[in-house]
């Protein structure tokens, strides 16, 4: 039979590409699109990438500053590399037999991948590997990052993946990130979860279509990347690949929307850059070997405090706070016991379980639990101070998040508001158990300012009641040291006492952050032996009622009144003068301060002035710089007579809020402090200055509390952290 001359021919150099292709090794996968400069390097040759060219194992894959490529593999993983990229495919076999498995090694640059039906039958079969970190694949997309200054970077997008490199002993250290969560492993360092950088946004919303400064190559088309899709569940951030579009366009199109929205979800979980925020956990750590406990917490929230959520709204860290170790109650402590405090601090969370997440409606609080893993404790301004960092084992570290409602919108309320609870996180204790919220409640009389308080939780066969009634409501409401009642087989003999610090949040006062603890009560000389902890948000039944200022017009306050909390260690009152602006909606105010301390010789006076300090509400602050927060004005000092103190490095707040309607009346709570000084009962200057029409405090000086609530602050807190109760958010002196 005679054979056409063109068959044979097409026979012979089909056998050709047979025979160079099986001396290589088989086809893994093939290109479906690359842009500009994309080359495939076999042994010494170096090929152009372009449409349907096979991949074969062992394969380099190398873009240039204006290169893209996209691959399907044999498994129908994807793979799509963006420029300035080299990616070598070690190992690609899907057999579907025991020698299956995948190695990929990223030398520099960025790959995103979503893999096949390897991961599907055993994700151990899937890996990637940077140069300082593996890439183990627990789930479906991701996008992968190597350059010298930020080492490995890996972004979950779908399912979940674990970084793991080795520490300086040469330990291997793992952590697990779901969607939304970024890892990074920098040189010479552990992995970490950090806020995702902008370059791995723009990978995520890149589409890899042609060029615009390099031409496709003829006759390739973009190919359509797995498009990752919101879950319909608020919590959950994106659901798993979903089928390819129908056209090469129209899948271009899906990714880019979608890829857009997770980037718009993930924003939208932050809070705003200027936000006054307030943040409060507390979670129990081992002490002594006798496994007895002391409790932790961080707390604070100054103007530059930077919280970073992932993708489901978990908080991965907070920044600028202050943290330290505590032991509260009445005896003595032991005598090993050193409190540890970071000032200012970045508390992140890292390798847990994150549960309990909740947002309320408007977004002002936020509240979840991190059960195990670790919480690393560093000091922001200071990166050469060693970490503290604790390991969680099977304990859980509740936290509250909140945007602080300003204090002179809180002043403007009357009448009464009850609030119910919003969500909560499931309380916990030291030994790991995992209990529930009974109930919970907090009214609000604004009109006397005072609140009341229940709370109940059953946990490890404990039945636990708190209850406080007429706590003054002092920028936030401290319900401190309340007699706690205990039913159940497990409670303890000696006792419980409980804290629980409230915080207005919100715009409109519609809502409260709050976050308890109760304890055995400690005895003398030993730490805790055990610590119940939650967190709840609460929303108002009704939106509280207020009264506003008038909208024009001016008025000039004289000071009538000056009462001290610590007179005879700090100057007296002298005179003072508000000039308000409420058209321009902003005040100046003047305040006098004699000392005439005959123990230092000295016979001066100090004047504080502050000019354009922002109304807000019917509420105005002015502070030194460094206790400054959103919306304050700036006071500054100076000093006539014989001044112990530069009047420069003196240590102010100023808060203050009109009293009714008219304007015509204002109080203003005073804390301040010379260099060396701390604001409170032995020195500097805490006090109450009366203008106007106002004579005394709006609520009783000494509130019916059926508990005996005391506020503590915190010992050791800087100058001017003590004694801030008044006129911003308790949360730098929380009841511990």
């Amino acid at each position: 039979m005679n054979t056409p001359k063109h068959t044979i021919l097409n026979f012979v150099l089909a056998l050709i590409t047979f025979i160079s292709t099986a001396a290589w090794g088989q086809s893994i996968g093939r290109v479906e699109f690359s842009s500009g400069e994309a080359n495939i390097i076999r042994g010494t040759q170096t090929l152009q990438a372009t449409r349907s060219t096979d991949i074969l194992q062992g394969d380099t894959i190398q873009t240039g500053i204006n290169g893209q490529i996209q691959m399907r593999m044999v498994d129908n993983a994807f793979l799509a590399m963006r420029p300035n990229s080299r990616l070598t495919l070690d190992q690609y076999r899907a057999k579907g037999d025991a020698t299956d498995g995948a190695i990929l090694s990223l030398a520099y640059g960025i790959l995103r991948t979503f893999t096949g039906a390897l991961v599907s039958k055993d994700k151990s079969k899937f890996v990637m590997r940077a140069q300082n970190a593996t890439v183990g694949i627990r789930g479906s997309g991701n996008i992968l990052s190597y350059n010298d200054k930020d080492g490995t970077v890996n972004h979950t997008l779908t399912g979940a993946h674990s970084v793991t490199a080795k520490d300086l002993q040469g330990i291997d250290r793992t952590l697990i990130s779901s969607p939304g969560q970024t890892v990074q492993v920098a040189p010479g360092g552990t992995p970490k979860f950090i806020p995702t950088p902008q370059y791995i946004f723009a990978a995520a919303s890149n589409s890899t279509t042609a060029s615009t400064t390099a031409p496709a190559k003829e006759g390739d088309a973009p190919a359509t990347e797995p498009a990752v899709a919101p879950a319909a569940s608020a919590t959950a951030a994106v659901a798993q690949a979903s089928a390819p579009a129908t056209s090469a366009t129209a899948g271009a199109t899906t990714t880019q929307a979608v890829t857009q929205t997770i980037v718009n979800t993930l924003a939208a979980k932050q809070f705003a850059a200027n936000d006054d925020l307030g943040f409060l956990t507390r979670f129990a750590s081992p002490f002594g070997a006798t496994g007895q406990k002391i409790a932790i917490f961080a707390n604070g929230g100054t103007l530059g405090s930077e919280a970073s959520f992932d993708i489901n709204g978990n908080l991965l860290k907070i920044s600028n706070i202050n943290s330290t170790e505590f032991l509260a109650g009445t005896g003595g402590i032991p005598v090993n016991f050193v409190s540890r405090m970071v000032q200012p601090a970045t508390v992140a969370f890292s390798a847990g379980l994150a549960t309990d997440y909740f947002r309320n409606v408007d977004g002002s609080i936020v509240i979840g639990r991190w059960q195990g893993g670790q919480v690393t404790v560093t000091n922001s301004a200071d990166a050469t101070v060693a970490p503290i960092i604790y390991q969680m084992g099977n304990n859980s570290a509740s936290y509250t998040i909140y945007r602080a409602l300003p204090t002179g919108i809180l002043y403007s309320f009357t009448g009464s508001t009850s609030y119910k609870v919003d969500a909560a996180t499931r309380p916990t204790d030291s030994f790991g158990n995992v209990g529930q919220l009974i109930s919970a409640y907090i009214n609000a009389n604004f009109s006397t300012r005072t609140a009341d308080m229940g709370l109940q939780v059953a946990i490890n066969n404990q039945n636990l009641t708190l209850s406080s009634a007429g706590i003054p409501i002092d920028g936030s409401i401290q319900f401190g040291n309340v007699a706690a009642v205990c039913t159940g087989i497990n409670c303890n003999s000696n006792g419980y006492r409980g804290t629980v610090n409230a915080n207005f949040a919100g715009t409109n006062g519609s809502a409260i952050a709050a976050s308890y603890r109760i304890n055995p009560n400690r005895l003398t000389g030993q730490a805790y032996t055990d610590m119940i902890a939650g967190n709840i948000a609460f929303t108002a039944l009704s939106t509280p009622t207020s009264f506003a200022l008038p909208l024009t017009g001016s008025l000039s306050l004289n000071m009538n009144r000056f009462v001290e909390q610590n007179p005879g260690t700090a100057p007296s009152g002298g005179t003072g003068t508000i000039n308000a602006n409420f058209s321009n909606r902003t005040l100046d105010f003047t305040m006098n301060f004699i000392d005439t301390n005959p123990n230092q010789s000295e016979n001066s006076t100090y004047t504080g002035r502050a000019s354009a300090v922002p109304i807000v509400g019917v509420g105005f602050a002015a502070s030194s710089n460094n206790v400054a927060f959103k919306n304050d004005g700036k006071v500054a000092f100076t000093c006539t007579g014989n001044c112990r103190m530069d009047p420069t490095k003196i240590t102010s707040r100023f808060d203050g809020y009109f009293i009714n309607a008219q304007g015509n009346g204002a109080i203003v709570n005073i804390v301040a402090a010379g260099p060396g000084e701390v604001a409170g009962p032995n020195s500097g200057l805490v006090a109450t200055a009366y203008f106007g029409t106002a004579t005394s405090p709006l609520s009783p000086t000494t509130a019916p509390n059926t508990s005996t609530s005391v506020l503590q602050p915190v010992a050791g807190f800087p100058v001017m952290s003590q004694l801030m109760t008044r006129g911003r958010p308790c949360t730098r002196c929380v009841s511990p």
